[in-house]
């Protein structure tokens, strides 16, 4: 496994951190699919992926429409509310480029998703007044 997450029910909040300095499809697929598959996971909660000590994002255009195809099957069958937000928090230029392809590949709008730098940029863009430490959105 090359990721971890925490859910956060008082903030609606699911947190993926990647594990090593790759970002991969894979990891993506198999992180989506063991949250929606988790109890404590409710369909409205916020996604933040941690991508702040990745060096490399390697997703292939098939496994970009993959991951496409499964959050949208998610959202058709109500494991992931169509309005929950989704938070890139990483400044490697190939992220915000990921971000970017996912985000017009999906159709996802700007107000439903984001690439930022810090996890306090994330944590004002999901509108919680808390610091990002004590939310488990340590920076």
């Amino acid at each position: 496994m090359a990721y971890t997450y925490n859910i956060n029910p008082t903030h609606g909040l699911v947190i993926i951190r990647n594990a090593s300095s790759e970002w991969t499809g894979e990891d993506i697929l198999e992180s989506a699919d063991d949250i929606v598959g988790d109890d404590r996971f409710a369909p409205d909660y916020d996604w933040v992926y941690d991508l702040r000590f990745v060096h490399n994002t390697a997703i292939s255009v098939v496994e970009m429409e993959q991951i496409v195809e499964r959050f949208r099957l998610y959202r058709e069958d109500g494991l992931v509310d169509p309005d929950s937000r989704s938070v890139i928090v990483g400044s490697q230029d190939d992220l915000h480029h990921t971000g970017l392809l996912y985000q017009k590949r999906s159709g996802r709008p700007d107000e439903l998703f984001v690439t930022v730098e810090t996890m306090e940029e994330a944590r004002r863009w999901l509108g919680i007044d808390e610091p990002a430490s004590e939310i488990g959105l340590i920076d």
